[in-house]
This record gives C-alpha cells, sequence and structure tokens, in this order.
C-alpha cells in the first residue's frame, strides 16, 4: 500500500491486540477513516477500549463487531488474525481489500530508512534478535519488530532524528506475509524451510507458496540471504530476482555468504575476500541450529555495513530470546529449559540435538498435521521419558511409545512435579512442545512462563 492511498481509504482494523491499536492510531494519524473490530467483547474501561476512545477511534467488539465492516474500502489484519477467517472470506468475496498490519507500516518507512526482513520455519525470532542486538552495538538504529511481538506500526511512526541510520528488523510469519503487496525489504533472509502449519495449509507447497511472498518486491539492488545446508531452501534461490548470497555450518559454499572454516566463522563478500569472524565456541548459544542463526546474523550485518570488529562483538554479547531454548535453573543436577517456542517437529528435533545429556522432555499441545513418527529414532536416543500434556498427547504415546517411556500429565504443573520427582543428576528437563499451545494457552509465550513458573516452584 502507498501512503498516497491512506486518505482515501476507509479502514477497519481487525483485532484489537497491540499491533492493531497501533495500525489504528497510525491510520488515524495520517488522515484515514478507520475503526476497529474485535470478535471478542472487550471491556469499555480496558486500556484498549481507553486507548482507541482517546484517539477517537470507533471500536466494535462482541456481537457489534460487524458494524465496524460497513462501508469500509480496506481490511487491516492484526497478526493473530488468519487470511482465512470466515469474515475475511467475506470480505473478500464484496471486493474489499485485505492487507497486513506488516504491509501498513512497510508503507511509513522513511526513504533513506532500511528493511532486513526475516522469514522461515525456525530460527526466526532468535535471528531477528540477534541481528537487532548486533546492528545496535554496531550504532545504527535497529529496531526489532513484526512476528517477534513489537509492533512495527508503532515503531514506525515514532520520530526519529536521523532516518538515514534506521535499520527495521522485521521478522515475518508465513500468515503475515499472505498479506502484503508492496512490502520491499533492502535484505531478505530465509533461515530454513521445513514443514508447519499443515493443520492451516492443505499442502507443504502452499506453506512455501506464502513463504515466497518475501521475495515479490525484490530488485537487483537488494539481498536474499538463505541457508544452503537446507535443502528446501534452494526452491527460494531458485526464484529470487536479485543478488543471492548464502550461508552454511557445514562448510566453505565457495560462494559470497557465511561459512564455517574449520571452527571459525567467516564470511566472504562478492569480491571474494573472505574474512575470520571467531570461533565457535565463543558464541554464547548451544546448538548447530544457533550455530547457523549466529552465520546469518553476520552476514546481514555485513551487508548492512556492520564494521567487522562490530559483528565480532554483537555475535559474543547476544544473550538469547525468552522461551528458545531459555536455562530456567538447576537443582541436584538436573538442569530446566524452557523451548516453549518450538511448536513443530523440526525445532523439536534441533533442541533435542543441542544436549548431550539424558533428556526428560515434556511435549503436546495441540497437533499441527505433521506426524511425530518421524522422530521416533531421534526419540529414542536421546529421551529417557517423555511426560505428554494437551491434546496431541495421544499421538505421541502412539508414535514413541516403543522407543521410550511415556507417560501422560494432566498440565503443566503435573508434567513439572513428575519431571522432578523421577529426574537424575545429570538430567536435562526440557520443556520442548512441538505443537502449538492454543488448546490449553493463548499463545506459546504464556505456555513458557507457566513452564518456568512450575520450575521456580521446585527448585
Amino acid at each position: 500500500m502507498k501512503t498516497a492511498e491512506i486518505p482515501n481509504n476507509r479502514f477497519v482494523v481487525f483485532g484489537s491486540g497491540r499491533s492493531g491499536l497501533a495500525a489504528a492510531k497510525l491510520l488515524k494519524r495520517h488522515g484515514a477513516s478507520v475503526a476497529v473490530a474485535d470478535e471478542k467483547p472487550v471491556d469499555p474501561n480496558s486500556p484498549a477500549a481507553v486507548e482507541l476512545a482517546e484517539a477517537d477511534i470507533l471500536l466494535f467488539s462482541g456481537e457489534s463487531s460487524s458494524k465496524a465492516f460497513e462501508g469500509r474500502d480496506v481490511i487491516v489484519l492484526s497478526p493473530g488474525i488468519p487470511r482465512y477467517h470466515p469474515r475475511v472470506g467475506r470480505a473478500l468475496s464484496g471486493g474489499l481489500r485485505v492487507i497486513g498490519e506488516i504491509e501498513l507500516a512497510s508503507a511509513f518507512v522513511p526513504e533513506d530508512s532500511r528493511v532486513i526482513a526475516i522469514t522461515g520455519t525456525n530460527g526466526k525470532t532468535t535471528t531477528t534478535a540477534w541481528i537487532s542486538h548486533l546492528l545496535t552495538q554496531a550504532g545504527f538504529d535497529a529496531p526489532a519488530v513484526g512476528n517477534i511481538g513489537a509492533s512495527w506500526s508503532e515503531s514506525v511512526d515514532q520520530p526519529r532524528t536521523d532516518p538515514g541510520n534506521t535499520i527495521f528488523v522485521v521478522e515475518t510469519s508465513s500468515f503475515q506475509l499472505e498479506s502484503v503487496e508492496d512490502l520491499h525489504p533492502n535484505i531478505a533472509l530465509l533461515t530454513n524451510l521445513a514443514p508447519d502449519h499443515l493443520d492451516r495449509y492443505s499442502n507443504y507447497g502452499e506453506y512455501v507458496a506464502a513463504k515466497k511472498h518475501i521475495l515479490r518486491n525484490l530488485t537487483p539492488d537488494d539481498a536474499f540471504l538463505w541457508n544452503s545446508d537446507n535443502t528446501d531452501s534452494r526452491t527460494f534461490f531458485s526464484t529470487a530476482n536479485t543478488r543471492t548470497f548464502c550461508f552454511s555450518a557445514s562448510g566453505d559454499t565457495g560462494m559470497p555468504g557465511a561459512f564455517m572454516s574449520g571452527d571459525i566463522l567467516c564470511v566472504r563478500d562478492e569480491n571474494e575476500v573472505a574474512t575470520e569472524l571467531l570461533g565457535s565456541d565463543d558464541l554464547p548459544l548451544p546448538g548447530q541450529h544457533n550455530l547457523e542463526n549466529a552465520l546469518a546474523t553476520a552476514l546481514a550485518a555485513t551487508l548492512a555495513g556492520a564494521p567487522i570488529e562490530a559483528i565480532r562483538e554483537g555475535l559474543r554479547t547476544f544473550r538469547g530470546v525468552e522461551h528458545r531454548i531459555e536455562f530456567c535453573g538447576e537443582k541436584n543436577g538436573v538442569r530446566y529449559y524452557n523451548d516453549s517456542k518450538a511448536t513443530n517437529i523440526d525445532s523439536l528435533e534441533k533442541a533435542l540435538k543441542s544436549f548431550r545429556a539424558p533428556v526428560i522432555l515434556i511435549a503436546g499441545g495441540r497437533h499441527k498435521g505433521t506426524s511425530y513418527d518421524v522422530l521416533k529414532e531421534l526419540v529414542g536416543e536421546r529421551v529417557k521419558r517423555v511426560l505428554a500434556i494437551g491434546e496431541a498427547a495421544q499421538l505421541m504415546e502412539e508414535s514413541w511409545s516403543a522407543v521410550t517411556s511415556v507417560v501422560r500429565a494432566r498440565n503443566m504443573e503435573d508434567a513439572v512435579r513428575q519431571a522432578c520427582a523421577t529426574s537424575e543428576s545429570g538430567d536435562v528437563v526440557l520443556l520442548s512442545p512441538a505443537c502449538s499451545s492454543y488448546d490449553m494457552y493463548n499463545n506459546y509465550e504464556e505456555r513458557g512462563r507457566d513452564f518456568k513458573a512450575r520450575v521456580q516452584a521446585v527448585l
């Protein structure tokens, strides 16, 4: 969407969460007619309702939410509203235009500012946060926004004294990318691809097609970064109409990008000049997947113009992201880790491969359509006991009970209690669900914080 179109259209923002509120206020400040719709009842005295009232923006919630769509031209979807929502489908059939919150925010990026957009199946949030951390350390104004939880609409509307020094680091999900039109990143980064969200997409190809929207507006002057160790990422590489750079944790690809030379992280520019950065032992986060995240981060920062010494320092000093193999404490030689962001099979696999110690695994939640049989061998090798929770507990029991002990737990409190009671010195208790959280929680953050609270109660 172009900013010149804003005053000439009537908008409804669907969803009254943080990003929805910010999008509505952004539109209002730029002269648009805007209302907010939320299908859940919103208390008139709630902070969201008060904030909208103060901005003179109408809120329609609960049974009255349908009124917000009357006479509107454009629907702006909050991050939590899927494009397949029945109301959105009816709007599309009626000729309304539907865009996402990140599409709206991208229209207001100052001409001199830049955008790094990150997508992929796993590693998006860690890589987004790591790039933001590193570029900030290097002296850039580099807010991490988008699917990471911070509203881009809010950030882009803040006054900046030097827009040319601003780089928006934007995490984008497949859901968000479904509703982009003019989003134009200067650097697009794909962490990896693996089957996910098959409860939403009819097949893997549809999921990949949604991810490919990140490429649609790239020019030959932009850059696309991809993981050459991930076979499915090649489907992107072959269709990118821009400069391409790869990163590899398995060795030197011989191409411009980031790679490992033995245990040393290196970058190579387009002039084929390679520079050593630091050893893998100097990285603060464990696991092969975080080595890939570090290489992607270093490559993005290099292309953004960060000095080499700042890249080294930013790689060393990053302390990780909540809910991503997050250390929660230790008691009697047993270590507890929160990996609540592991909402699919691939991320659970990466988590299990990060530990050499025996694992007591807390897993389960809402099944997303991929068979747990693919991890049968790995679970048998690494996991001494599974404590299965949520709707997927029976499926996990059916897949893994032949290779390890699988025990049902009533809830998170029961799972942590059982883990504490049966663990031995040297064990790791790991929450890595391989499922979405929506059967028991509002989101994976709530699930992770519940786990941490239960762990603190037994430490």
